[in-house]
């Protein structure tokens, strides 16, 4: 898979802020009261945050998959962003984690960033096609300059906008090791992603990053298993087994993102293999993983099987490019708001309101009522 197959062309959309613990349950949860929110007038006031953050907060719903833009029929330039079917079935009140406790949904929104569409190529590309495993940002930032400017189907970004991605890159899971930059408190406290420990920062000889590749503590197999059910839901919707090798080499792929070894995700789909919804065959000595049900089918079944119960969205899928996307006759509009009263033409004033004090605009106020036949 190549980055342009795996991702859009989106960069620096995140407004420079990496996600925070809270953004993803506070999108969800304002979507989900009004679809609106984040066009509205007063969206600062109801977020609790400033306008950039306001930008940020929607970029990283959606680019999680939590939430899907949908067209405004009032105002077809303008989207609402609606929950999926995935991000239901997590941040809703009762969702399986709304409040990001348990650590396989870390893990789960890591894969969904980097899944098939992405909305961070320059990520895409740092996990799956990046061969260093120490690098400082500015290495980090060529590659992907050289990289992107042949995808001719593309319109080749500026350096600017490449760099605020590996910046944010950088302080999402490394904590903010960048040369030539202080590493604020924020970077590191408040940067969840940093938990799952993928990137270190390293402080000499130079200040530099350093992928984690191999075995991973706290990656749940199931949440293993997942990511490649998905994987191949969104790749190869009608296979029925793949070769582990595929998803561990295959740029895009679990072990990719995952920075995992063979025999490391060998061990996990054998962990996963106890719940009965995936095996593992050795034809041929070749290791494969094999399931009797459409990916996505089996993948949502190996969710229900970490979050230990059902989901919240019977007949939804789970796994593959619907579990992302805007579910089928999903609402477009928030609350509904009244129409503004109408306006007399004598006192200017809106004619379902009261009366004023002074004496003449009371006059004009009430022969505004009465020509348009309302009582006095």
């Amino acid at each position: 898979m190549k980055v342009e197959q795996a991702c859009q062309a989106a960069f620096a959309r995140h407004e420079t802020f990496q996600p925070r613990w809270s953004w993803f349950r506070k999108a969800y949860q304002s979507a989900e009261d009004d679809p609106g929110v984040f066009n509205s007038e007063d969206a600062m006031l109801r977020l609790g945050v400033g306008k950039n953050m306001v930008k940020s907060i929607r970029f990283w719903a959606e680019a999680s998959k939590i939430l899907a833009p949908v067209a405004d029929p009032q105002r077809p330039r303008v989207s609402h962003m609606v929950p999926t079917p995935i991000g239901k079935a997590i941040f809703s009140d009762d969702g399986w984690d709304p409040y990001c406790e348990m650590a396989g949904t870390l893990w789960l929104l890591h894969w969904l960033l980097l899944a098939p569409q992405s909305l961070l190529p320059v990520w895409w590309l740092s996990f799956n096609e990046f061969n260093a495993v120490e690098f400082t940002t500015g290495e980090l930032t060529t590659f992907c300059m050289d990289t992107l400017s042949a995808v001719s189907m593309w319109t080749t970004p500026t350096e600017g906008s490449v760099s605020k991605d590996v910046a944010t890159f950088s302080r999402a899971y490394g904590g903010g090791a960048q040369e030539g930059r202080r590493v604020s408190f924020d970077d590191v406290a408040d940067s969840p992603l940093r938990e799952l420990r993928l990137v270190r920062s390293v402080q000499a000889p130079r200040r530099s990053l350093r992928f984690s590749t191999g075995a991973k503590a706290g990656l749940p197999p199931a949440i293993a298993a997942y990511a490649c059910l998905d994987f191949l839901a969104r790749t190869e919707a009608s296979a029925r087994t793949a070769m582990v090798s595929r998803l561990v080499s295959e740029p895009g792929a679990p072990g990719r993102v995952y920075r995992l070894t063979e025999d490391v995700l060998i061990d996990l789909l054998e962990k996963a293999a106890i719940t009965g919804t995936v095996s593992l065959s050795r034809p041929g000595g070749v290791a494969q993983l094999v399931f009797d049900k459409d990916a996505s089918e089996a993948g949502a079944e190996m969710l229900a099987n970490y979050y230990g119960s059902a989901p919240n969205v019977p007949g939804e899928l789970l796994a593959g490019p619907k579990a992302g996307a805007a579910p089928e006759g999903a609402p477009t509009l928030g609350p509904e708001i009244p129409p503004p009263s109408p306006v007399g033409k004598r006192s200017g004033l809106p004619l379902d309101s009261g009366p004023p004090q002074d004496v003449l605009k009371r006059l004009d106020h009430l022969q505004d009522r009465s020509d348009a036949g309302m009582s006095k």
